[in-house]
C-alpha cells in the first residue's frame, strides 16, 4: 500500500469505523499535536490518545468488525502511471 497522510489515513479508516469515526479522528488529531506541533503533549493528552485507541480497537476487533477499504487513487491521479499525488 502507498504511504499516507495521517489526514489521507483518516479519511480511508474512519469511512468503516461507524461509531468509532469520531474516535479515529480524535486518535489522528493527537498524533499530530504530538508530532508536529511545537506545544508538550501532557498526560491528559495522553490519556485522551489511549482512550480513543482503545475505542477504535473495540470496534475493529467486534466479530461484525467492517472488512478494511482499499486506497482510494487521488483526484485526478493516474495509478497505471505510477502516480501517488
Amino acid at each position: 500500500r502507498p504511504a499516507e497522510t495521517p489526514r489521507e489515513h483518516r479519511d480511508r479508516a474512519t469511512a468503516t469505523l461507524g461509531s468509532a469515526a469520531g474516535a479515529a479522528a480524535g486518535l489522528i488529531a493527537r498524533f499530530e499535536q504530538a508530532r508536529y506541533d511545537r506545544s508538550a503533549v501532557d498526560e491528559a493528552d495522553r490519556r485522551a490518545a489511549l482512550t480513543a485507541l482503545h475505542a477504535v480497537r473495540a470496534v475493529l476487533d467486534a466479530p461484525d468488525a467492517p472488512a478494511p477499504t482499499a486506497r482510494q487513487p487521488a483526484v485526478g491521479s493516474d495509478p497505471a502511471a505510477g502516480d501517488r499525488r
